[in-house]
């Protein structure tokens, strides 16, 4: 069975190295795509990237971050045979409470392209990662994406309103998660709460979040 992994907003495959080697042929990243504009709806962008998925075979679909959110816009849509959110959120109300203010302030919207370079340069504290051979990797992959996508992103995720939950899902988040912290999300929800985790669990703690996928993956093949 295909797992599709949908890279978070700065990410790009690179995100998914650790689960590539383990799965090979059995992994695919849905790469992000530019927004046709910055009122593009995230529903309306997660059927455009939902484009690169084969739905004559049953599949899995593995979201990291804002990845997350998109995985599960498309099961509005699709049916996937099983559903993996990693370092993400299932509603608005588990987002910081000053990144919903910052949406009504329109914050995303203002910021311009100097500061966005800017902050590629110094993210790594904020998104928590703690060895610096990742910074080198998660520079690359920022770079890779243009102003208007990291602003449209920002804005999309902070501004994200959501009541639909996926029947067959999992969730794997960090207790160190700076992104979106372990104290707004609902424990009642989380599968496996990875220990000193931080928002790139599934690069630092790639065995635990291997081994979750390699689960998910069994039962949805025993359930089709």
């Amino acid at each position: 069975m295909k797992v599709y992994f949908i890279p978070g907003l700065s990410g790009t495959a690179l995100m998914f190295s650790k689960q590539l080697a383990v799965f090979g042929d059995q992994a695919e990243v849905l790469e992000h795509i530019e927004p046709l504009d910055d009122k593009e709806s995230i529903y309306h962008y997660a059927r455009r990237l939902a484009e690169g998925i084969d739905t004559s075979q049953p599949f899995i679909l593995a979201g990291v971050s804002m990845g997350g959110i998109l995985s599960i816009e498309m099961n509005k849509f699709l049916e996937p045979a099983h559903t993996i959110l990693i370092a993400s959120i299932q509603s608005s109300e588990e987002l910081r409470p000053q990144l919903r203010r910052y949406h009504k302030m329109s914050i995303p919207k203002l910021i311009q392209p100097p500061v966005y370079n800017a902050f590629r340069k110094v993210a790594y504290p904020f998104i928590g990662l703690r060895f610096p051979k990742h910074h080198e990797d998660f520079y690359t992959m920022f770079m890779q994406h243009s102003d208007k996508m990291m602003r449209w992103g920002m804005n999309s995720v902070m501004g994200w309103k959501n009541t639909f939950f996926p029947y067959k899902l999992t969730r794997i988040h960090g207790s160190k998660d700076h992104v979106f912290p372990i104290q707004y999300i609902n424990s009642n929800r989380i599968d496996l709460l990875i220990e000193g985790g931080t928002h790139f669990v599934n690069i630092e703690n790639a065995e635990e979040v291997n081994e979750v996928i390699r689960q998910c993956m069994y039962k949805a093949q025993g359930a089709s």
